[in-house]
């Protein structure tokens, strides 16, 4: 799987309000660098083969409505 999100120019913090990861096989552990993602109102990491705990700034984000 290859995201290719270049010559967006964003500015500010990172725009993503949902980020759905759903049934990508993906392994391992959760990136802690999904708590830089500071308006996440949506993760979706289902049906994945994830181990280990959630991060716990990930549980912590208040603006975060569904995990």
């Amino acid at each position: 799987m290859y995201l290719n999100l270049s010559d967006n120019n964003p500015s500010g913090d990172i725009p993503f309000s949902v980020l759905n990861l759903k049934n990508n096989q993906l392994t391992g552990l959760i990136a802690t660098t999904l708590t830089q993602i500071p308006n996440l109102r949506t993760l979706d990491l289902s049906r994945n083969q994830l181990t280990g705990e959630i991060p716990r700034l990930i549980s912590w984000n208040e603006v975060l409505q569904y995990l």
